[in-house]
């Protein structure tokens, strides 16, 4: 390795299918963390699809952004060109990175990312995306070449599990453990935090994601329905958007929910929507490490969550938060009761839950382990990576 390689901070290209404008987990978990990385002095820039209408360049918060993966979006045609331009693209920059930090396992830019390890060395990590119904591994076996496909991504010099179920579908898939590193997403404590003060007794339910199948929304709509009966005013508040808007919207207005649930659309600024007046629940099907969950415990409020994902490993059910099991509206109302009922237990959990996403996710801490990683991975005998969660 070259004397000036390692004086100088790794650098970084994170490839991500999709990325700002566009607004998911994903999206906005690259991005801050993009953000935290180069506020440590790494050289770090983004490569995602092209879109009509969008520069082929620009700053997005400070951050580089490519857009220069060009698709053809019919059937089989689509993956074909997106690794053949991906792969295009990574050769022609080839000088401008050591790292290349793909966003989502079963993406075709980690087979081109894989193919720049083989031809030059580069080094390369995969992010799990999600675990669980909608797992990554899942989407690879059951794809075309899916078999194939896994076989080369084992080739990776780490894959990034969010939480514990992943390392162990990883395990199950065949990928040596040398090879997995456990690190959770990251939150901004210091955008989310609590408001301070206390406005009175809880009186809002609070989900803000997706609004489609896998988020359990018409359950916790079921739940609300019998929460409402018990306690008048209480507010169900929805921030997102999605498939499903248009059947929730008519759900709210039907019997037994009308005047209690309001759609508010995807907001930018949900920190301003979180106060002490909120629970917030997240009744999702199926998850892999929700952005908004940390969010909710970063800001000081008690979190109702099912038993999906990461929440296992981030809430101590009973201290930081509460688990249900997904599907289950008669748990999440009787989670969401106990709550309403016991406002020292809601102030209680959520400072807990404050405590616990400062110890173990916040961005900057994060961002520490996502460059001890890469630092070992560059020159691994000079870096301890003690701060690393190998398996």
């Amino acid at each position: 390795m070259s004397h000036s390689r390692q004086q100088r901070p790794p650098r970084v290209l994170m490839i991500v299918a999709n990325f700002h404008p566009a607004v998911g987990g994903t999206e906005n978990q690259a991005l801050l963390l993009c953000r935290a990385l180069m506020r440590r002095g790494l050289d770090v820039a983004v490569l995602t699809r092209r879109v009509p209408g969008l520069p082929e360049t620009e700053n997005v918060s400070g951050v580089p952004v490519s857009r220069s993966v060009r698709v053809i979006d019919r059937g089989k045609l689509f993956g074909a060109t997106y690794f053949v331009s991906c792969l295009a693209y990574l050769v022609a920059h080839r000088r401008r990175y050591d790292i290349i930090h793909c966003h989502i396992l079963h993406g075709f830019h980690s087979l081109a990312a894989l193919c720049m390890k083989l031809l030059f060395g580069k080094k390369v990590i995969i992010k799990v995306a999600s675990s669980g119904a909608l797992s990554d591994f899942l989407m690879l076996k059951n794809s075309l070449c899916g078999s194939w496909m896994l076989a080369v991504l084992k080739t990776a010099d780490r894959v990034i599990a969010l939480c514990r179920s992943s390392v162990a579908e990883a395990r199950a898939q065949g990928f040596p453990d040398a090879r997995i590193a456990l690190m959770p997403n990251g939150v901004d404590t210091g955008r989310f935090r609590p408001a301070g003060g206390h406005a009175g007794a809880r009186s809002r339910i609070v989900y803000a994601g997706n609004l489609s199948a896998n988020k359990g929304l018409e359950v916790l709509l079921d739940a609300f329905s019998l929460l409402q009966r018990e306690h008048a005013g209480l507010m169900l508040d929805i921030y997102g958007s999605g498939p499903l808007e248009e059947s929730l919207g008519n759900a709210a207005a039907g019997p037994g929910l009308a005047g209690g649930v309001v759609l508010h659309g995807r907001v930018t600024d949900l920190e301003r929507h979180f106060d002490s007046t909120c629970i917030f629940v997240q009744p999702s099907l199926a998850e892999g490490m929700s952005n908004v969950i940390l969010e909710a415990m970063a800001a000081g409020l008690p979190v109702v969550a099912t038993r999906t994902g990461a929440a296992g490993d981030i809430i101590r059910d009973g201290v930081s938060g509460l688990l249900v099991d997904p599907g289950s509206a008669r748990q999440i109302h009787a989670a969401v009761q106990r709550l309403l009922c016991d406002e020292p237990l809601a102030e209680r959990i959520g400072r807990q839950a404050r405590a616990a996403v400062e110890a173990a996710c916040s961005i900057e801490s994060v961002a520490g382990n996502y460059l001890e990683l890469y630092q070992g991975l560059l020159d691994p005998p000079a870096v301890s990576r003690g701060r690393e969660r190998m398996v």
